[in-house]
């Protein structure tokens, strides 16, 4: 089929895949125990995608970082490879070691499996070999005429709508690398799962901090559910995603991470995370954890409905309140405000007493610090999954705690700190909520922090101001509510 011929999209598609396989097989006749000790994703889940998931973390010697049977790869055999490399392949893999790592034990194990089942000749290079090793093996691999036709059928509007009888080789050929790839990686799987092999602790625990500087790992690591597709300009599908994307940034803001990975310029990274055809979304839920994959094209109601089964959804604009009642206490505090924090230890004693009095009770986080808008939103999180009125002022008394500390830097900071505390999270989208907020402050006239309103049937709001007006009025609300 001339190329010229060939739709833009399987082009573009083609030429983003060229990147290396994450490939390791393992030698099954090992020359040593299994080793004690966690595996790769035991400690550090989601860090690599391959078999070195399942290699033992073990001391080893610090020029040794890999080892399986008599198959071994040291620092120096991992540096000669780095520098072989041209300066493109080079600088990515610089942050990806691990990626490295895998491709060196492959390139040797597999050749020794090549061998063993009779595919080493000199008249071949060690690639050549191995694809007519892996030729052999899936030689029984066929693309059918009804598979081209309801792919062709799924996706003809990416094809411009051209003839099938037009399109029918680039298709096939597609397909075919497909069920080649999903072949080679569980043959791969399936050896692995029999192999004992460790890798250095000492050197994965380093280079996992390296390789985790990236904007899929930073967004599945943030304490939201993430949705990352992996893309690339000029791929029609690809192109057909981004305003879905778009759309998803703006009505998930808070309660959604939304990432879009170019895999022709982050080749290692979109290997790492077995991206084998574009464009592909991943869904992670709030640990970082993959929960649903797909590969092409995805309309914005599957994306949704997807998004809804993980649990991420649209809360109503309603306040976040505790208690109910006719009189009601509107408080607006800001987490790095001093005269707040010094009346948190009586609004600690005094908020529960009024609650169980019928007294409702109305948080208002008004946003006057540069970091307020953080702690705002995690304590909407925390009073989600709070179980009682006492479980939500406690969360308020830490989060002031640690915003008088002044140690938090991000939201995984944000995360560990609360876990830390013993404060548990359940992620809402805050923006209705922030909204009415902004619509209580605008109400109130606020004009400075801590303000507290008492709201009572049949008369005008009464407001408070400043660390000494607000504690007493709520004691002469309180002896008011106990003695009726």
């Amino acid at each position: 089929m001339n190329q010229a011929k060939t739709p833009t999209w399987l082009r573009k598609a083609a030429a983003a895949l060229a990147i290396p396989a994450l490939l390791l097989v393992l030698t099954a006749d090992s020359g040593f125990c299994q080793a004690p000790g966690q595996t790769v994703n035991e400690k550090y889940p989601g860090l690599v995608s391959g078999v070195l998931k399942n290699a033992r973390l073990a001391s080893m010697d610090e020029q040794m970082l890999f080892q399986s049977g008599k198959v071994t790869i040291s620092r120096t055999d991992l540096t000669r490879r780095l520098n072989s490399l041209d300066g493109a392949s080079r600088s990515q893999l610089e942050k990806n070691l691990l990626f490295l790592l895998d491709q060196e034990a492959t390139r040797t194990i597999l050749q020794n499996q090549a061998g063993k089942a009779g595919f080493t000749s000199r008249d071949r290079s060690d690639a050549e070999n191995l694809q007519a090793f892996f030729d052999r093996k899936a030689e029984a691999i066929k693309v059918t005429e009804n598979e081209a036709r309801s792919f062709y059928a799924d996706n003809r509007d990416i094809v411009n709508h051209a003839p099938f009888e037009q399109v029918r080789d680039a298709i096939h050929d597609y397909l075919m690398q497909k069920k080649k790839q999903r072949f080679v990686s569980d043959y791969i799987d399936e050896l692995a799962a029999e192999t004992e092999m460790q890798v250095n602790k000492q050197w994965v625990q380093k280079q996992g901090r390296i390789a985790m500087d990236n904007p899929v790992d930073k967004a599945r690591n943030s304490g939201l559910p993430a949705m990352v597709e992996f893309g690339a300009e000029g791929c029609g599908p690809c192109d057909r995603m981004q305003p879905i994307l778009e759309q998803m940034r703006k009505d998930y803001p808070d309660s959604l991470n939304v990432v879009f990975v170019n895999v022709g310029e982050e080749q290692m990274l979109a290997a790492r995370f077995g991206v084998r055809s574009i464009p592909v979304q991943v869904f992670y839920d709030e640990n970082g954890q993959e929960v649903f994959r797909h590969t092409g094209f995805l309309e914005k109601a599957k994306v949704y409905s997807q998004l809804a089964k993980m649990g991420v959804g649209r809360q109503s604009a309603e306040t976040f309140t505790i208690g109910s009642g006719p009189v009601e206490i509107v408080l607006f505090t800001d987490y790095f405000c001093p005269p707040c924090k010094d009346i948190e230890p009586y609004l600690e004693n005094t908020l529960p007493e009024l609650v169980s009095s019928g007294v409702k009770v109305t948080f208002v986080d008004a946003p006057f610090s540069r970091k307020s808008s953080l702690y705002a939103r995690y304590f909407l999180y925390s009073a989600k999954a709070a179980s009682s009125p006492e479980s939500i002022i406690n969360a308020r008394s830490v989060l002031f705690d640690l915003a008088e500390k002044d140690r938090i830097e991000s939201e995984p900071d944000m995360v560990q700190a609360l876990k830390e505390n013993n404060v548990d999270i359940k992620l809402v989208d805050t923006q209705p909520l922030m909204d009415q907020w902004k619509s209580l402050m605008e109400t109130h006239n606020l004009r400075s922090t801590p303000t507290c309103v008492i709201l009572k049937p049949g008369k005008e709001p009464r407001q408070y101001r400043g660390g000494k007006a607000i504690p007493e009025a709520l004691g002469r609300l309180l002896n008011e509510v106990s003695s009726e």
